[in-house]
């Protein structure tokens, strides 16, 4: 691992979060207008799920833990910064109730995807063994291939 003062390192990390920002938002408002209409009280937690969950898969995997833990605060404060207000101006929400309905959802589908991203993290993909692939070879001599089925 190359040391983070290394600002190409840095910069490529930069770019990967912000791609990762921008994802997580575009998923979290697809997941929202998508699921609106039917999900009910779910669309909040399918909202936060998918956003931090797409937006963690930009990252590189040993940072994906740290960055769903991110991507869900940051998420938790956006729709605290932006969207509470703009529904407070339409009159949806009282000030009383300001912020809050959505919030549940939004931090139970991000710590989902927090949950998942650290479970998948430890999946590797498997590599074909390449004695198979060459058909065979002098260092594996030991091998015997089996006999065709029945």
């Amino acid at each position: 691992m190359k040391p983070l003062g290394n600002h190409k390192r840095f910069v490529a990390l930069s770019g990967r979060y912000a791609a990762g920002l921008l994802v997580a938002l575009t998923a979290a408002m697809a997941g929202f207008f998508s699921t609106a209409s039917f999900a009910g009280r779910l669309t909040p937690v399918v909202s936060g799920f998918a956003g931090v969950f797409l937006g963690c898969l930009c990252l590189e995997r040993r940072s994906r833990l740290i960055g769903s833990v991110l991507f869900t605060v940051l998420g938790l404060a956006f729709y605290l910064w932006f969207w509470s207000p703009v529904q407070f101006q339409m009159k949806r929400l009282a000030w009383s109730e300001m912020s809050f309905p959505l919030m549940p959802g939004l931090a139970l589908g991000g710590l989902l995807a927090t949950a998942a991203s650290f479970f998948w993290r430890g999946t590797t993909h498997r590599q074909p063994d390449r004695w198979t692939e060459r058909g065979g070879s002098d260092s594996v001599s030991n091998r015997t291939p089996q006999a065709p089925g029945p």
